[in-house]
């Protein structure tokens, strides 16, 4: 669990870099930044984890895809200026 959660620090702060350079912001500094990261992660974890079964890449990739697309109407226009 430990090397997972270090992989997975690892992974968030490489994306918020990456946001942040795009932004042009500091990413050590910009919250939105790290929040924009936090949203698209936790919209991954739920489209991978609900409903509780394995399925068939098939049935991953729908869930995936329902998953982004809740989140996306779940944001407010200009959410991110």
């Amino acid at each position: 669990m430990g090397l997972s959660a270090a992989r997975g620090a690892r992974t968030e702060r490489h994306l918020a870099e990456v946001i942040a350079a795009r932004r042009g912001v500091d990413p050590d500094r910009d919250q939105l930044t790290h929040l924009i990261v936090a949203f698209a992660m936790s919209t991954m974890r739920v489209g991978f984890e609900c409903p509780r079964n394995d399925g068939t890449m098939t049935e991953v990739r729908q869930r995936m895809a329902e998953c982004v697309a809740l989140a996306e109407r779940s944001l407010r226009p200009g959410w991110d200026l």
